[in-house]
């Protein structure tokens, strides 16, 4: 996401500016859209306070994933759609050719649609594998200033690619597993998923953003779901407590800014279980607050769930 350097040398605690290559330039974009689009991360605003380093991260999406029946058949189809955005802004104090201090600040947005389909297969009455794509279109806008800067380590060529504005398709594949278990009125719910996700580049105006590349990403997750004394309309009101970890597993600590998150939160859902137009399921809608962290990570997922 968009430190835009590569591993190099430390002058004190400040990375020499020289450590900018161009490899680094094309796994920061990638990261970038690997942090904010792939399936199964949820909204979040999270900050990160390093020192020489102060980001500010967010992720935000409206979608929905369900299952549908598909006649005669053990298994039942799987489909998703939504938007997704992203923002990052990053500010980095870089220590120049003559050891001044230059200071890089990156704003980067992002914004696109998903589309998911694949399958749900039963395996037992408690645990269930979904293997599925996600195709994603997003939009990408940098902006970027260096400031006190007294020498050419930056070429005119990076200048124009961090400033490029350019769309992005990615295509994912996705492996999710899910165990679910009844004790009376609580259910005990254990996830994982597994995402390879495939970025190409389609209208960069330089070479230096011109790219492809794989990331990856794993989720393991915990929930328990029981009852609560309130009911709305007939429906009851069920509590929800959670533990999510996701780890970007190939993304360096210096373009990202982190590169594992922990998730600990609850949520209050309300209990629908129906079925639109007798196809597919809609089991809740409800809100939830989450406190996200992970070495400098810091931050907070609030919002509504539907499920």
């Amino acid at each position: 996401m968009c430190v835009l350097l590569a591993p190099g040398a430390m002058a004190d605690d400040r990375l020499k500016l020289e450590a900018l290559d161009e490899q680094a330039i094309k796994r920061s974009f990638i990261a970038f859209i690997g942090a904010t689009s792939t399936p199964g991360l949820e909204s979040a605003q999270m900050s990160i306070d390093a020192p020489r380093r102060e980001s500010e991260i967010s992720r935000t999406g409206l979608g929905f994933n369900a299952e549908f029946i598909l006649p005669d058949r053990i298994e039942n189809g799987f489909w998703g759609a939504g938007f997704i955005a992203g923002t990052h802004r990053d500010r980095v104090e870089l220590a120049g050719p003559n050891d001044e201090t230059v200071v890089l600040n990156i704003e980067r947005e992002m914004q696109g649609l998903r589309l998911s389909y694949g399958w749900s297969l039963p395996l037992t009455s408690s645990l269930k594998i979904r293997p599925y794509m996600t195709t994603s279109w997003m939009q990408t806008q940098t902006q970027f200033q260096l400031t006190d800067l007294s020498s050419t380590a930056f070429s005119e060529s990076v200048e124009q690619a961090i400033g490029d504005d350019v769309d992005t398709v990615s295509l994912a594949g996705n492996l999710d597993v899910e165990y679910v278990l009844w004790q009376g009125q609580t259910q005990w719910l254990l996830a994982a998923q597994i995402n390879g996700m495939y970025t190409d580049v389609l209208n960069s105006r330089v070479d230096l953003v011109d790219t492809d590349d794989w990331t990856h990403a794993h989720k393991l997750g915990a929930e328990a779901r029981f009852a609560s004394p309130w009911q709305w309309g007939g429906r009851p009101w069920r509590w929800r407590v959670y533990y999510h970890f996701t780890d970007f597993s190939d993304f360096s600590r210096l373009s990202l800014g982190f590169t594992r998150q922990h998730e600990l939160g609850a949520g209050l859902d309300w209990q629908l279980n129906i079925r639109p137009l007798g196809w597919f399921g809609w089991e809740s809608v409800g809100v939830q607050f989450g406190v996200i962290g992970g070495g400098d990570l810091r931050g907070v997922n609030v919002g509504i769930s539907a499920r």
